[in-house]
């Protein structure tokens, strides 16, 4: 019997930065990426979302950090430099990984 294999399709728009960019700063590349509400699954121009830093919230604070929910001290993300990572594509059999790669320093 020859059974059809089904892959889920996961939604692009949550784990894209042009839809950040639309929460953050209004700016939309596609109409799409100013619809907060759903998103699609295939798109010309999906980015991944860019990395971040954590810092302590509250630099006093002795609990143990990412401890998990209640136990944890409170974190804050702080924007990095664009410039400060490479985006990498990596071919495998699933198809291609997208990935950040923090650039050396001089």
């Amino acid at each position: 019997m020859n059974e059809k294999k089904f892959e889920l399709l996961l939604t692009l728009c949550y784990r894209c930065q042009r839809r950040v960019d639309w929460l953050e700063n209004q700016s939309g590349f596609r109409n799409e990426c100013q619809q907060t509400i759903g998103g699609v699954c295939s798109c010309y121009g999906f980015i991944p979302t860019l990395p971040i830093a954590l810092k302590p919230t509250d630099p006093k604070d002795r609990r143990p950090r990412f401890a998990g929910p209640m136990f944890s001290q409170r974190e804050s993300g702080v924007e990095l430099d664009k410039e400060m990572f490479k985006l990498h594509a990596q071919k495998t059999r699933h198809g291609i990984i997208l990935y950040y790669v923090p650039r050396r320093e001089k």
